[in-house]
């Protein structure tokens, strides 16, 4: 029985990864030579009666396969929760979220800025080169990807909301050559497929080629923090932003954030650890030099214990949850000190001033009540921390020491992988929860 199984899935596994089409005409021609020989041996029907209703009956079938979804393009994946490669299905977003001319944005200075935003208005945030821009969630929502060049590098800055991922990359191809990535209406997992000039798509979820001349191939991650705009102005005074003029007045995905669906095409965890769309940070290996081991934290874990002083393996990590604008970073927790390029200085963190709660904007909006309470109009007052070592003062945000004997001094911020739980859980089964966690409803 299990050879025969093994058989099968083989079979399968064959037919999924031929094109749609050539699948389904192979489909059709053997279910009709299947059925063809039912009707003519066991009902003793003539041959060509035989052959008629064996042909409706295998039309019938590759009917339901296309309503079910078996002749969608496929792509070969590994998941942690799979013994071996399979062709996972790509699914065509329905609707029309993008905007056509989605490449064509327009960017202002701070000072305009202020005028569009509001102060707790969701970003994305991306520091560079001495540069900075933060990208609101209610213009990049309805684009998904921005193509940047900042400093001569090539930084692609993506964002999905069915996912709750933001993602930016430098944008190099294996050859290193600079790559431009567009939004195309297909998705795997719930996560966009961007393409590239030649045809290659990467899963915006991890920066990986899945599709294409350069399959295989994983793009550099970049920090970029989910965040607050006046959390993300006070930390970069002299950011642009993506302009939100002809945009909606807010997020158009807010009500799908705040409801109980697991994705545009139903995908809940198979762990119910956490809710479907509890919000969490991972650490990758992939993403960062300094980080040879991973780990995932959980949103609502890392607000009851904001900051967490870290090692993992060979890492020394700053793990932190401003409680003021919900924004989520990591960082190397040592420092270069004088003394030689390989001179490092190890610190430990705690709280200085201002991290209280503030409730976010849908739930001021909604008239609902914070079970932590909070005024979410307060006006935004940065975190700091100090360092035991030194005593110096850091700013949360930026990991800028902005007092002590250690001013000036800058923290190297991680990418960190944000996202719904449901997402995550599908594509890094594998990665281990961090202590703190506790069992939730499926939410």
């Amino acid at each position: 029985m299990k050879i025969l199984t093994d058989i099968l899935n083989a079979v399968n596994v064959r037919l999924l990864m031929m094109r749609p089409g050539i699948r389904a005409a192979v489909g059709f021609a053997c279910l009709t030579a299947v059925f063809t020989a039912i009707w003519s041996v066991v009902l003793t029907a003539s041959l060509l009666m035989a052959a008629v209703w064996g042909a409706w009956l295998a039309m019938l079938v590759v009917y339901f396969g296309f309503r079910i979804g078996y002749f969608s393009p496929r792509a070969m994946v590994q998941l942690p929760s799979d013994a071996m490669p399979y062709p996972h299905r790509i699914r065509k977003t329905p609707g029309n979220f993008r905007m056509k001319d989605w490449d064509d944005a327009q960017y202002v200075d701070v000072e305009e800025a202020l005028q569009q935003l509001q102060p707790d208005e969701r970003v994305i945030g991306i520091e560079f080169d001495g540069t900075a821009v933060a990208y609101p969630l209610r213009s990049i929502v309805l684009r998904e990807v921005a193509n940047e060049e900042i400093g001569g590098t090539p930084i692609t800055v993506t964002w999905a909301p069915l996912t709750y991922s933001a993602r930016a990359f430098i944008s190099l191809g294996p050859d290193g050559n600079p790559l431009t990535l567009a939004p195309i209406g297909m998705t795997m997992f719930n996560s966009p497929l961007l393409e590239s000039e030649n045809g290659t798509q990467y899963l915006q979820f991890t920066g990986e080629a899945l599709l294409g001349p350069d399959a295989g191939h994983q793009l550099r991650h970049l920090p970029c923090p989910n965040t607050t705009w006046a959390a993300w102005q006070h930390a970069w005074p002299e950011t642009e932003a993506m302009s939100v003029e002809g945009m909606p007045e807010r997020d158009v995905f807010e009500p799908y954030y705040a409801s109980n669906r697991a994705g545009l095409f139903q995908q809940p965890a198979k762990d119910k650890t956490l809710p479907n769309k509890d919000i969490v940070i991972g650490i990758h290996e992939n993403d960062a030099d300094q980080v040879s081991e991973s780990m995932v934290y959980s949103a609502h874990v890392l607000r009851e214990d904001p900051l967490r002083n870290e090692s993992l393996a060979d890492a020394d990590l700053l793990v932190l949850c401003e409680r003021g604008s919900a924004t989520y970073c990591v960082f190397d927790r040592s420092v270069k000190i004088e003394g030689g390029a390989s001179s490092r200085r190890l610190l430990t963190f705690e709280s200085h001033a201002n991290d209280e709660f503030r409730p976010n904007r849908v739930v001021a909006r909604n008239g609902q009540e914070d079970e932590e309470g909070g005024t979410p109009d307060a006006e935004y007052v940065p975190w700091t921390l100090r360092d035991l070592e030194t005593g110096s003062i850091w700013h949360a945000i930026t990991g800028i020491c902005i007092e002590g004997e250690l001013q000036d001094t800058r923290l190297t911020m991680l990418p960190s992988r944000n996202g719904f739980w449901f997402a995550w859980n599908k594509i890094h089964s594998d990665i281990p929860l961090a202590d703190g966690a506790e069992v939730g409803s499926d939410g």
